[in-house]
Protein backbone atom coordinates (compact mmCIF):
# COMPACT_ATOMS: atom_id res chain seq x y z
CA UNK A 1 0.00 0.00 0.00
CA UNK A 2 1.28 3.25 -1.11
CA UNK A 3 2.19 5.27 2.14
CA UNK A 4 0.20 8.45 3.34
CA UNK A 5 3.01 11.18 3.83
CA UNK A 6 3.19 14.48 5.07
CA UNK A 7 5.44 17.36 4.27
CA UNK A 8 7.32 20.39 6.47
CA UNK A 9 6.79 23.73 5.15
CA UNK A 10 10.04 26.42 5.94
CA UNK A 11 10.28 30.18 5.20
CA UNK A 12 11.63 31.57 1.56
CA UNK A 13 15.01 31.45 1.43
CA UNK A 14 16.17 29.24 4.19
CA UNK A 15 19.68 27.65 3.51
CA UNK A 16 19.41 24.12 3.43
CA UNK A 17 21.75 22.34 5.64
CA UNK A 18 22.82 19.01 6.87
CA UNK A 19 20.97 19.44 9.86
CA UNK A 20 17.73 20.50 8.38
CA UNK A 21 17.40 18.05 5.97
CA UNK A 22 17.78 15.31 8.69
CA UNK A 23 15.44 16.63 10.57
CA UNK A 24 12.80 17.33 8.17
CA UNK A 25 13.60 13.48 6.94
CA UNK A 26 12.64 12.25 10.08
CA UNK A 27 10.39 14.47 10.72
CA UNK A 28 8.17 13.03 7.72
CA UNK A 29 8.72 9.40 8.60
CA UNK A 30 7.47 10.15 12.20
CA UNK A 31 4.28 12.18 10.55
CA UNK A 32 3.70 9.60 7.80
CA UNK A 33 3.84 6.39 9.91
CA UNK A 34 0.98 8.33 12.83
CA UNK A 35 -1.16 9.93 9.80
CA UNK A 36 -1.05 6.30 8.24
CA UNK A 37 -1.95 4.68 11.83
CA UNK A 38 -4.51 7.23 12.19
CA UNK A 39 -6.34 6.69 8.50
CA UNK A 40 -6.13 2.76 9.16
CA UNK A 41 -8.05 2.59 12.48
CA UNK A 42 -10.34 5.43 11.78
CA UNK A 43 -13.59 5.86 14.17
CA UNK A 44 -14.09 1.90 13.15
CA UNK A 45 -11.09 1.13 15.03
CA UNK A 46 -8.08 -1.09 14.06
CA UNK A 47 -8.05 -2.87 10.76
CA UNK A 48 -7.34 -6.62 11.31
CA UNK A 49 -6.01 -9.22 9.39
CA UNK A 50 -8.49 -10.19 6.57
CA UNK A 51 -10.64 -7.26 6.65
CA UNK A 52 -10.87 -4.67 3.88
CA UNK A 53 -11.64 -0.72 4.15
CA UNK A 54 -13.18 2.13 2.60
CA UNK A 55 -10.74 4.94 1.99
CA UNK A 56 -11.87 8.56 1.22
CA UNK A 57 -8.16 9.57 0.41
CA UNK A 58 -8.45 12.27 2.60
CA UNK A 59 -10.04 11.50 6.11
CA UNK A 60 -9.39 8.71 8.48
CA UNK A 61 -13.31 9.22 9.37
CA UNK A 62 -14.64 7.91 6.77
CA UNK A 63 -12.34 4.79 6.59
CA UNK A 64 -14.44 1.61 8.02
CA UNK A 65 -13.57 -1.99 7.32
CA UNK A 66 -16.22 -4.17 6.03
CA UNK A 67 -18.16 -5.59 8.72
CA UNK A 68 -19.14 -1.82 9.41
CA UNK A 69 -21.42 -2.20 6.53
CA UNK A 70 -23.83 -5.39 7.14
CA UNK A 71 -26.11 -6.50 5.31
CA UNK A 72 -29.60 -6.02 7.26
CA UNK A 73 -30.68 -8.66 9.60
CA UNK A 74 -34.11 -8.21 8.37
CA UNK A 75 -33.10 -9.34 5.02
CA UNK A 76 -34.36 -12.53 4.12
CA UNK A 77 -33.70 -15.45 2.08
CA UNK A 78 -36.95 -16.38 0.67
CA UNK A 79 -37.72 -19.75 -0.22
CA UNK A 80 -40.51 -21.51 -3.26
CA UNK A 81 -40.32 -24.28 -5.78
CA UNK A 82 -39.93 -27.21 -3.40
CA UNK A 83 -37.18 -25.20 -1.28
CA UNK A 84 -37.50 -25.04 2.58
CA UNK A 85 -35.59 -23.53 5.76
CA UNK A 86 -35.33 -19.89 4.34
CA UNK A 87 -35.61 -16.97 6.96
CA UNK A 88 -34.29 -13.81 7.81
CA UNK A 89 -30.38 -13.28 8.43
CA UNK A 90 -30.44 -12.56 12.29
CA UNK A 91 -29.03 -16.53 12.30
CA UNK A 92 -27.42 -18.81 9.74
CA UNK A 93 -29.89 -20.48 7.54
CA UNK A 94 -29.93 -23.91 5.16
CA UNK A 95 -31.52 -24.41 2.65
CA UNK A 96 -33.35 -27.73 1.74
CA UNK A 97 -35.42 -29.75 -0.63
CA UNK A 98 -39.12 -29.93 0.99
CA UNK A 99 -40.88 -33.55 1.41
CA UNK A 100 -42.49 -32.41 -1.44
CA UNK A 101 -39.95 -31.48 -3.21
CA UNK A 102 -38.89 -33.27 -6.73
CA UNK A 103 -35.63 -34.57 -5.34
CA UNK A 104 -32.82 -36.11 -7.50
CA UNK A 105 -33.18 -39.77 -6.08
CA UNK A 106 -36.60 -39.56 -7.62
CA UNK A 107 -35.75 -38.74 -10.93
CA UNK A 108 -33.57 -41.13 -12.37
CA UNK A 109 -32.35 -40.83 -16.23
CA UNK A 110 -35.40 -38.73 -16.82
CA UNK A 111 -37.96 -40.92 -15.78
CA UNK A 112 -40.41 -40.52 -12.74
CA UNK A 113 -39.77 -42.25 -9.77
CA UNK A 114 -42.58 -41.57 -7.83
CA UNK A 115 -45.88 -40.76 -8.41
CA UNK A 116 -48.56 -37.94 -7.82
CA UNK A 117 -51.52 -36.79 -6.54
CA UNK A 118 -54.09 -34.11 -8.17
CA UNK A 119 -56.77 -31.87 -7.32
CA UNK A 120 -59.97 -32.08 -9.58
CA UNK A 121 -61.21 -28.63 -10.60
CA UNK A 122 -64.89 -28.35 -11.13
CA UNK A 123 -65.98 -27.01 -14.26
CA UNK A 124 -69.72 -26.84 -12.81
CA UNK A 125 -73.12 -28.04 -14.69
CA UNK A 126 -73.27 -27.40 -18.13
CA UNK A 127 -76.81 -27.40 -19.61
CA UNK A 128 -76.42 -25.40 -23.21
CA UNK A 129 -73.72 -24.07 -25.46
CA UNK A 130 -70.29 -25.21 -25.87
CA UNK A 131 -67.96 -26.36 -23.25
CA UNK A 132 -64.08 -25.89 -24.17
CA UNK A 133 -61.85 -27.73 -21.25
CA UNK A 134 -58.35 -26.68 -20.74
CA UNK A 135 -55.46 -27.84 -18.35
CA UNK A 136 -55.50 -24.19 -16.62
CA UNK A 137 -55.61 -25.34 -12.86
CA UNK A 138 -55.39 -29.03 -13.31
CA UNK A 139 -55.82 -31.74 -15.95
CA UNK A 140 -58.74 -33.36 -13.81
CA UNK A 141 -61.88 -31.75 -13.78
CA UNK A 142 -65.81 -32.82 -13.29
CA UNK A 143 -68.95 -31.24 -14.88
CA UNK A 144 -72.32 -32.00 -14.04
CA UNK A 145 -74.70 -32.98 -17.31
CA UNK A 146 -77.11 -30.60 -16.68
CA UNK A 147 -78.79 -29.98 -20.42
CA UNK A 148 -78.19 -30.73 -24.18
CA UNK A 149 -74.52 -29.21 -24.74
CA UNK A 150 -71.50 -29.67 -26.66
CA UNK A 151 -67.87 -30.46 -25.62
CA UNK A 152 -64.91 -28.89 -27.89
CA UNK A 153 -61.37 -29.80 -28.24
CA UNK A 154 -59.28 -28.13 -25.87
CA UNK A 155 -57.09 -25.05 -27.37
CA UNK A 156 -54.05 -26.18 -26.32
CA UNK A 157 -51.67 -29.27 -26.44
CA UNK A 158 -51.91 -31.82 -23.42
CA UNK A 159 -53.87 -34.41 -21.28
CA UNK A 160 -56.94 -34.09 -19.55
CA UNK A 161 -59.72 -36.10 -17.97
CA UNK A 162 -63.09 -35.17 -17.35
CA UNK A 163 -66.03 -36.89 -15.19
CA UNK A 164 -69.18 -36.31 -16.21
CA UNK A 165 -72.42 -37.09 -13.72
CA UNK A 166 -75.78 -36.68 -15.27
CA UNK A 167 -78.59 -34.91 -13.44
CA UNK A 168 -82.24 -35.00 -13.41
CA UNK A 169 -82.33 -32.63 -16.50
CA UNK A 170 -79.26 -34.42 -18.50
CA UNK A 171 -79.39 -33.69 -22.09
CA UNK A 172 -77.25 -34.95 -24.88
CA UNK A 173 -73.31 -34.29 -25.41
CA UNK A 174 -72.24 -33.51 -28.85
CA UNK A 175 -68.60 -32.96 -29.32
CA UNK A 176 -66.70 -30.46 -31.74
CA UNK A 177 -63.13 -29.90 -33.36
CA UNK A 178 -61.89 -33.61 -32.49
CA UNK A 179 -60.24 -35.52 -34.77
CA UNK A 180 -61.70 -38.44 -33.62
CA UNK A 181 -64.60 -39.18 -31.06
CA UNK A 182 -64.47 -42.94 -29.70
CA UNK A 183 -67.39 -44.72 -27.73
CA UNK A 184 -69.57 -41.35 -27.74
CA UNK A 185 -72.94 -44.09 -28.36
CA UNK A 186 -72.14 -44.77 -24.42
CA UNK A 187 -73.69 -41.61 -22.97
CA UNK A 188 -77.15 -41.37 -22.13
CA UNK A 189 -79.30 -38.85 -20.44
CA UNK A 190 -80.20 -41.28 -17.04
CA UNK A 191 -80.22 -39.52 -13.45
CA UNK A 192 -77.26 -39.92 -11.46
CA UNK A 193 -74.83 -41.95 -14.79
CA UNK A 194 -71.12 -40.98 -14.47
CA UNK A 195 -68.97 -41.09 -17.55
CA UNK A 196 -64.99 -40.86 -17.88
CA UNK A 197 -63.89 -38.37 -20.84
CA UNK A 198 -60.24 -39.11 -21.66
CA UNK A 199 -59.35 -36.31 -24.03
CA UNK A 200 -55.57 -35.80 -25.71
CA UNK A 201 -54.19 -33.25 -27.75
CA UNK A 202 -51.47 -33.41 -29.25
CA UNK A 203 -49.41 -30.90 -32.01
CA UNK A 204 -53.13 -29.49 -32.25
CA UNK A 205 -54.65 -33.11 -33.14
CA UNK A 206 -57.50 -33.57 -30.34
CA UNK A 207 -59.15 -36.91 -29.31
CA UNK A 208 -61.84 -38.03 -27.34
CA UNK A 209 -62.55 -41.40 -25.93
CA UNK A 210 -65.77 -42.49 -23.20
CA UNK A 211 -65.98 -44.68 -20.68
CA UNK A 212 -69.47 -45.10 -19.49
CA UNK A 213 -69.02 -45.92 -15.28
CA UNK A 214 -71.81 -48.39 -14.89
Amino acid sequence: MATITGHTTRSAGTILTAAIYNADHVNHINNATALNNAKLEGAAGPVTDGHAVVFNGTSGASLRTLAAFPVAATRAVNTSGGLSGGGDLSADRTLSIATNGVTADKLANGNLAVGFTASVVDDGTKSSGTYTPNTTGGNFRKITNGGAHTIAAPANDGTIIIKVTNNASAGAITFSGFAKVDQSSVLTTTNGHIFFLYITRVDATSHVSVRALQ
